[in-house]
């Protein structure tokens, strides 16, 4: 995930510094991101990133369970509030701006959606593993934890995410 602030690439430049020192650390619990994350990588979380910017498909955010909230899922942004997509069991199928949800759905739907403001999408990348939005529904911004930015551990895998 890349900021746009200055010297954000560069691991010891300001922007680096603050996002470092106000970032949390969570533990990746599953396989359901495979091959991004895996099972025991560690990572940082950026709680105010979106006080900066908003959401962006492709992020990848941590909140707690909805189902089993003292367990954190991490899963990545896959419609932001406005957009609108057929469900499938494999992911989503977006519907081009100013088309409508009415009509013929994909083969495989199992419903139309638009993301309610303030909510995001998300999947996990193994769809065929993951719990995500296709179970339990948009997750509201607010419950977010944070997006996260930076894979500390193991050594030969860490660095930036995204």
């Amino acid at each position: 995930m890349k900021d746009s602030a200055p010297g954000s690439d560069r691991p010891h430049g300001p922007a680096y510094i603050v996002r470092r020192l106000r970032s949390r650390r969570v533990v990746v619990s599953d396989r359901s991101m495979e091959p991004a994350l895996h099972d025991g990588d560690r990572l940082l979380i950026d709680p105010a990133a979106y006080k900066e910017r908003e959401p962006k498909v492709g992020d990848l955010v941590v909140f707690p369970d909805p189902r089993e909230t003292r367990r954190l899922l991490v899963k990545r942004v896959a419609l932001v509030a406005g957009a609108r997509a057929f469900i499938t069991r494999d992911g989503v199928v977006p519907v081009a701006p100013g088309s409508s949800l009415e009509g013929t759905p994909p083969e495989g739907s199992i419903e139309g959606l638009t993301v309610p403001v303030g909510e995001l999408f998300v999947l996990a990348d193994r769809r065929e593993d993951g719990r995500d939005s296709r179970q339990f529904g948009p997750v509201r911004v607010e419950r977010l934890l944070g997006v996260a930015w930076y894979r500390t551990a193991p050594s030969e895998r860490s660095g930036p995410l995204g």
